[in-house]
């Protein structure tokens, strides 16, 4: 478990619940306290021109007010897809987002 601190200040307890390397990665939100719970499944599996990374994001906003206005003001996959476009430029590649 460790603690990461976001943009805006916000700090956010962290697990990794799964980890089989290279192929799979489970980490969860562990603040029972926090605004939103929620885990990311991540797996890779090789394809002819290299990888295909897929996330799953399994989320929950208990607060009915932020649930909104998440809903209402966020694309819900902008965290998914920073992440995707980091990890390909890691590699010097393009990310290619497939929904």
């Amino acid at each position: 478990m460790w603690r990461e601190t976001f943009v805006g200040g916000y700090p956010m307890r962290l697990e990794t619940v799964e980890a089989a390397p290279p192929r799979r990665l489970v980490r969860a939100i562990a603040d029972e306290k926090g605004p939103f719970a929620g885990r990311w499944e991540i797996d890779v599996a090789p394809i002819d021109t290299g990888c295909r990374v897929t996330i799953i994001e399994y989320g929950d906003v208990a607060n009915p007010f932020f649930r909104f206005m998440a809903r209402l003001f966020m694309n819900p996959a902008m965290y998914l897809e920073i992440y995707l476009k980091a990890l390909a430029g890691k590699f010097g590649e393009p990310a290619v987002i497939e929904r």
